[in-house]
C-alpha cells in the first residue's frame, strides 16, 4: 500500500522470492512493466515511489496499480510476477479559481450575484464536505453563505464612488483541514 500523492523513494514494500535450488540463494529483481510511471523496484526487491507526486498515483482515478516483476537467480532461472500496489486515499484541498465578475450597481441587497464554486478531487465525502468563508476584501459589502458559495450583496454598489470591489473567500473540505484560497474581484457597471 501507498498513500497518493507519495515522495520519491517512499517505501512501497520488499518483495520476497525462493528459490528451490537449496545452493542458489542470491536473486535479483528487476522491473518489467510500470504502465504507471511511477514505481521502481531496487535488485534486492524494495518497490519504491520513482516520481514525486506521481499523477498516476490517484486514488480517485487508479485505487491500485499493476507492476510487473521479474526474478533471476546467479544460474539464469527466472520468474515473472504481476505485483498490485494499492493506493489509499488522502485529504486533498479542494481547488477554486480567481475570477473577475461584472454586477450591475443597481442590484438591491441581499441578491445572490456569484456562487463560488469549489471542485474537490476527493470521492470520499469525510474529505468532501465543502464550506466557505469569507476571510478578507469587502466582506462589509459581501457576505457568502458557508454552505452553498452563493455570494450574497449585503450594501449597495456606486460605480461613480468605487469601481472595483475585492473578496477573498476560503474553501475548506471535510477531514483534515485543507484550504484554497481566492480572489473574486466584482466591477460595478452602469445601467444603460
Amino acid at each position: 500500500r501507498v498513500k497518493e500523492n507519495a515522495d520519491k523513494v517512499t517505501i512501497i514494500d520488499t518483495l520476497e522470492a525462493k528459490d528451490l535450488d537449496l545452493y542458489d540463494t542470491v536473486l535479483t529483481f528487476t522491473l518489467v512493466k510500470d504502465t504507471s510511471g511511477c514505481f521502481d523496484v531496487s535488485k534486492s526487491g524494495v518497490v519504491t515511489v520513482k516520481v514525486d507526486h506521481c499523477k498516476n498515483l490517484d486514488y480517485e482515478k487508479n485505487p491500485q496499480l499493476p507492476i510487473t516483476v521479474k526474478v533471476t537467480d546467479t544460474k539464469g532461472g527466472s520468474d515473472t510476477k504481476t505485483v498490485i500496489v494499492k493506493i489509499t486515499d488522502v485529504n486533498e484541498a479542494p481547488e477554486i479559481d480567481d475570477q473577475t465578475i461584472y454586477v450591475d450597481e443597481d442590484e438591491p441587497i441581499g441578491s445572490v450575484i456569484d456562487t463560488v464554486e469549489a471542485r474537490d478531487p476527493d470521492k470520499d465525502p469525510k474529505f468532501s464536505d465543502i464550506t466557505y468563508e469569507v476571510i478578507g476584501g469587502d466582506s462589509t459589502v459581501f457576505r457568502v453563505d458557508p454552505k452553498t458559495g452563493e455570494v450574497i450583496l449585503k450594501d449597495t454598489l456606486d460605480y461613480e464612488k468605487r469601481t472595483e470591489y475585492k473578496l477573498i473567500v476560503e474553501v475548506t473540505d471535510g477531514g483534515v483541514q485543507r484550504t484554497a484560497n481566492r480572489r473574486r474581484v466584482f466591477r460595478p457597471s452602469r445601467r444603460a
